[in-house]
């Protein structure tokens, strides 16, 4: 199994899709437990030890993001997309499922609205180049827009867009995306100066993207053999069929489905990449 790194980006354009500049969103030294005292993901603490190892390399906040939308040319198909964006941080909401949400940013007027709006899963692929390490994130994602009535959110919106400098404000006031265009076209409407009264608030064009993660693989491409670590979210229904499922069976079938999962450890030790389960 090998990766292929992808071809450095220039830093022009990609430096300030973003945000004024702030220390690293995580470290190696960040805390293992939340103010709650509870303690945090498995993947959330990989994923700050792989953000501070990388730290150094300006390219390691970007990332892929992949969704599903319509073939252009056949409505009965859906086709993937994928584009570059920034890792904004983690947002935590009061509930416990609300906790390490995957931030990003995008125009209201983009394709991925659209994609997102039918089809919410996507996928988030995320490389180290020192490291050697990938990163595959999946889950839904939410749209808090201008349209959002949680009030909650739409302060976690209001927050993301302070912390943006104005070169990146200003972009959200750019014509209509990926639309021609005219042969006269006011180059004013390009401008870097950022327009009298949006500072106190984003435009409708702003939105900010949640990502609740269902699955996680971590790939380390440095160990011999490759270490692959899969942290994946149980439903409640699950857990509590599965409980159900083992109060009603007899002893003799406890011990078969015992026999089963030893023999699912040994193959799983016994393959080139070793793979460990966890649980979000």
């Amino acid at each position: 199994m090998s990766a292929t790194a992808a071809p450095a980006a220039s830093n022009g354009g990609l430096a300030d899709i973003g945000q004024a500049p702030s220390s690293s969103f995580l470290t190696s030294s960040s805390p293992a437990k939340e103010e709650s005292g509870e303690l945090k993901p498995q993947w959330v603490l990989d994923l700050g030890r792989s953000m501070a190892r990388n730290n150094r390399d300006s390219h390691s906040r970007y990332i892929q993001l992949a969704t599903v939308g319509p073939h252009p040319t056949d409505s009965n198909m859906v086709k993937p997309f994928v584009r570059t964006v920034v890792f904004r941080g983690f947002h935590n909401g009061v509930d416990r499922q609300d906790k390490h949400l995957v931030k990003m940013i995008t125009d209201s007027r983009s394709e991925k609205i659209a994609h997102l709006s039918s089809h919410p899963h996507a996928e988030i692929a995320w490389y180290f180049v020192k490291t050697r390490e990938q990163y595959r994130l999946s889950g839904r994602i939410d749209v808090v827009s201008s349209l959002t009535h949680d009030k909650a959110l739409q302060s976690a919106r209001k927050q993301q867009w302070g912390n943006l400098s104005d070169n990146a404000k200003v972009q959200f006031l750019w014509p209509y995306p990926k639309h021609s265009s005219p042969p006269d076209q006011d180059p004013g409407v390009f401008t870097p100066e950022l327009p009298t009264g949006i500072a106190g608030g984003p435009p409708d064009t702003f939105c900010l993207l949640l990502m609740r993660v269902e699955e996680v693989d971590h790939l380390e491409l440095k160990p011999n053999p490759q270490q692959r670590t899969v942290h994946s979210r149980e439903t409640r229904e699950l857990k509590q069929r599965e409980r159900e499922r083992l109060a009603s069976d007899t002893p003799k079938e406890k011990r078969v489905c015992r026999q089963e999962k030893e023999k699912q450890l040994l193959h799983t030790h016994q393959m080139k990449s070793s793979i460990e389960s966890k649980h979000i």
